[in-house]
């Protein structure tokens, strides 16, 4: 009985003895697995330049055995080189990326895929970018020499609107003249003391004699 209870016992230490080293074995596998800690353009991203590089990190170094067991599928299709670097793979476009077109990429070892994400192109080239940039600069510049000639030429407009409780006076460039008009119903004689009153205002903010005008009645 005691031979036979010592090899029962036996059996079950050999059981689980084995039971843990192949636990042991199918941690160490799974540890030594590659997988994809990050990547670049983020999943979901939008307005990626057309020019962008596309990497791809691991959980460690890929060994040069297993470089090239990886492969990467891109919609739509494009054209691409892979270089490796520690635990990087980038990805390079042979050419730009197309314009305002969402891809998809999935990361395979073995032909197995293990990752997948995607990203979206912004409307524009950057070179499109840079001579849109270029032409809005000068723009922007001759619009700039126009407007400080116009407020040399005119420094009375940046006071416009004068705005009263009677009657309100802006500049009309069409007929070259000041445009007074009133805001409520007045009598001949209290129009003529209105106007009188919306010259000096003119006068204050450095309007020129003689003032050009017009009139008109309140609705």
């Amino acid at each position: 009985m005691i031979i036979v209870d010592f090899i029962k016992r036996h059996k079950v230490i050999s059981i689980i003895a084995f039971l843990v080293l192949i636990g042991l074995l199918v941690l160490i596998v799974r540890l030594g697995a590659l997988k994809i800690t990050d990547v670049s353009p983020k999943n979901g991203s939008k307005d990626v330049l057309t020019s962008t590089g596309i990497n791809v990190f691991f959980n460690r170094e890929i060994k040069e055995s297993e470089k090239a067991q990886i492969s990467v599928d891109i919609s739509p299709q494009e054209d691409l080189s892979f270089l490796f670097s520690k635990n990087q793979l980038k990805i390079v476009p042979k050419n730009p990326l197309k314009i305002a077109t969402n891809y998809s990429l999935d990361v395979k070892v073995n032909n197995r895929k293990i990752f997948g994400f995607s990203f979206e192109t912004r409307l524009f080239t950057q070179e499109q970018i840079s001579k849109e940039g270029l032409l809005q600069s000068r723009d922007d510049l001759a619009f700039g020499e126009a407007y400080k000639k116009f407020i040399s030429d005119f420094p009375w407009y940046l006071s416009l609107p004068i705005e009263k409780s009677a009657y309100r006076i802006v500049y009309d460039f069409e007929k070259k003249s000041f445009r007074i008009r009133f805001k409520i119903q007045v009598s001949d004689t209290a129009e003529n003391n209105l106007i009188k009153q919306a010259l000096e205002d003119l006068k204050k903010i450095g309007v020129p004699e003689p003032i050009s005008y017009y009139t008109i009645a309140a609705e």
